[in-house]
């Protein structure tokens, strides 16, 4: 196996952690262009993921037929499918990936769940990845946004070498060791530069 592939993956797998991380933080947030860069970090970080896997496995990572074949062979691969296809078309069509979430407008949402969701697939259809595109409606569209990205960690790090674990990645206790970021709402972010001009 080769070294610095297995390191390139762990990096990658970590990249993924945190963007998952970073959107679970803002699940309440107001900003919506912070979730758009979010989501959009999180999407690139599961296609960088795959293309490390897919160094890993040579003979299977020829071609869009022969991953989806792999993915479906392989429990929770379909959802990794489907945020490729979402990390693709957001790139090549330009699509939005967040929407509000249903959760937000409930008088009732005692469980605080989140104000964003993955946006339903509005993106052209009609070519090879319309198999993908029907795992995204299944298995991402309307959920928490961080809930597939967590469902992809868990599919790589199942199938992925041996000792790369979920806790070996996530082994210091932060974003980086001691430091936490800090997510201010957008008028948070006035008042500050308002008392500054004070």
């Amino acid at each position: 196996m080769n070294d610095a592939v297995v390191a390139s993956y762990r990096i990658r797998l970590r990249s993924l952690q945190w963007a998952s991380s970073l959107l679970r933080q803002l699940s309440h947030t107001n900003d919506e262009e912070a979730v758009l860069v979010a989501a959009n970090w999180a999407l690139s970080t599961v296609y960088d993921l795959s293309e490390a896997y897919w160094k890993l496995h040579p003979t299977v990572g020829k071609g869009v037929v022969n991953q989806d074949a792999h993915f479906t062979s392989r429990q929770g691969g379909e959802r990794v499918g489907g945020l490729l296809v979402a990390r693709g078309k957001m790139t090549h069509e330009l699509a939005t990936v967040s929407a509000v979430s249903a959760f937000k407008t409930l008088p009732y949402d005692f469980a605080q769940l989140t104000d964003w969701a993955w946006a339903a697939p509005t993106w052209q259809t009609g070519d090879l990845l319309d198999g993908r595109t029907e795992w995204y409606r299944q298995h991402a569209y309307a959920r928490p946004l961080w809930v597939p990205l967590e469902q992809a960690e868990w599919w790589f790090v199942e199938n992925g070498p041996t000792f790369v674990t979920g806790e070996a990645v996530t082994a210091c206790g932060d974003w980086v060791e001691g430091v936490s970021p800090e997510f201010l709402e957008r008028d948070e972010l006035t008042e500050g530069k308002n008392d500054q001009l004070h």
